[in-house]
């Protein structure tokens, strides 16, 4: 949890700064270094004002926090930041024990056994005469759109 106070100092600076900035040159008149202080005076601003809504954030935050566990301590019960952390998660790639016995390679080894005891033994030339007939060169025309050819 971050605390508050440092957020609303730092944005209170900031927003001072940004209004220093643009207060700088003739009053009433747009001179040349008020135009010229006209951007880093917003950047400024929008980032103190962001850190004022970081410190108003984070001192509710704080509030919400302090009120829960106040009244769990009277309740006689732990407060949901007092909780012990759950077991640590287990990462997948560190080196422990299988899980299962399942190997891949072997499964598809055996696979590959079978499916070579299965299949006949194919000839290393086809047969020409069981293909059938030699196809033609060229389909049969169809009718189609556009252009006839000759």
């Amino acid at each position: 949890m971050q605390k508050p106070l440092p957020w609303l100092v730092g944005g209170l600076a900031l927003t001072g700064l940004a209004s220093m900035l643009s207060g700088l040159g003739e009053g009433g008149t747009m001179s040349l270094a008020q135009i010229e202080l006209t951007l880093p005076g917003l950047i400024v601003g929008a980032a103190g004002q962001f850190c004022l809504w970081r410190g108003m954030r984070s001192g509710i935050a704080t509030l919400w926090q302090g009120l829960w566990s106040g009244a769990a301590r009277q309740a006689g019960t732990s407060a949901p930041g007092d909780q012990e952390r759950p077991p640590r998660r287990v990462d997948p790639f560190e080196d422990e024990a299988p899980l299962s016995d399942f190997d891949a390679d072997a499964v598809f080894a055996r696979y590959m056994e079978k499916r070579a005891a299965q299949e006949p033994d194919m000839p290393s030339a086809p047969i020409a005469a069981a293909a059938g007939p030699a196809p033609s060169p060229r389909p049969a025309a169809r009718p189609a759109f556009g252009r006839k050819g000759v």
